[in-house]
């Protein structure tokens, strides 16, 4: 009845919009996709790391809170992971799981450098003023910050 309700047509739009959500925010951290152009599904993305940086510490905190985004398994395990965008999912259901992954990995990359800004940035290979906005956003307190600014 959902299915009907929504219409087949909305359905699959809607699934590629939150195919598009996702694949937009994976490439604006250096991360791909796996497939190979023209290959990719409509309802899960399948985002490799490339030159990105390591998500595996961010997947891990992720299922500690109960939302599990699947790694890679096989030889892919630690090199790609999966996020489905189908079934009763919305686009701000993606959104709000970018922004748990995204505070959980920013957590993770100040911890493995001790709270040092610039070796973060160096590591995540994003700029060093993006990670002071991701700080921000996600109201993460860095010790080594707060006593520079006072």
């Amino acid at each position: 009845k959902r299915i009907e309700a929504e219409g087949m047509e909305n359905r699959w739009q809607r699934h590629q919009e939150m195919a598009e959500i996702v694949r937009t925010w994976a490439t604006g951290h250096e991360w791909g996709m796996f497939p190979a152009d023209g290959f990719s599904s409509p309802t899960v993305s399948c985002i490799s790391r490339q030159n990105g940086p390591d998500f595996v510490p961010a997947l891990a905190t992720l299922k500690e809170q109960g939302i599990l985004v699947s790694n890679g398994y096989g030889n892919l395990k630690g090199k790609t992971f999966r996020i489905g965008h189908m079934g009763e999912h919305t686009p701000d259901d993606i959104r709000e799981l970018i922004a748990i992954f995204e505070r959980a990995y920013m957590e993770k990359l100040i911890e493995s450098t001790a709270g040092n800004i610039a070796a973060a940035a160096r590591k995540a290979r994003i700029d060093r003023m993006y990670v002071y906005k991701l700080l921000d956003r996600y109201q993460i307190e860095v010790p080594s910050r707060a006593k520079n600014q006072t």
